[in-house]
């Protein structure tokens, strides 16, 4: 069985001469194809072989499950590719390594955003409650003046205080 999921694998592909890199990674196998119009969807409907087809510009990526390896090793075992893929890791790596100020604001308030949150969704509540205050037609300024109102404006505006030192 598993060496004709590995002949699959190769008709889909379009042959073992179109795979231009297979890498292993988190239980997926991943090849990388040099022409994706060769690709054999035939083989999807005849065999029984599950795929997650990704093409991404001129780049073709076939995804299979490959929870043992065994696909994998098969695979490296023809030896008619790369298997380490060390071009196209250096080409996505220097993409990475560019300083965008965005990205640091945003890598910098992403631990805070769950307590500024909150703070907004307490200062909400308060904003709320003076709001009704000022609209009520009776003299009810006890709810403004009571301790738990302040506790609650305290609590919302402690976050904002503190941002700093965060």
């Amino acid at each position: 069985m598993h060496d004709t999921q590995v002949e699959d694998w190769l008709k889909l592909a379009g042959g073992k001469e179109n795979i231009k890199l297979v890498e292993h990674d988190k239980g997926t196998t991943t090849l990388v194809l040099k022409d994706s119009t060769q690709l054999n969807m035939l083989v999807l409907a005849s065999a029984d072989v599950v795929a997650d087809i990704r093409v991404t510009g001129e780049q073709c990526h076939l995804v299979i499950r490959d929870e043992s390896s065994l696909i994998y090793n098969t695979l490296l075992g023809m030896d008619a590719w790369e298997s380490t893929g060390t071009a196209l890791q250096e080409e996505g790596h220097t993409k990475k390594n560019r300083f965008s100020i965005l990205h640091f604001v945003s890598d910098v308030f992403r631990p805070l955003m769950p307590a500024i949150l909150g703070a907004a969704v307490i200062k909400i509540i308060v904003a709320i409650i003076a709001l009704m205050d000022t609209y009520s037609s009776a003299d009810s300024s006890a709810l403004m003046d009571s301790q738990t109102f302040t506790i609650f404006r305290i609590i919302g505006d402690s976050v904002f205080y503190v941002l700093p030192v965060l």
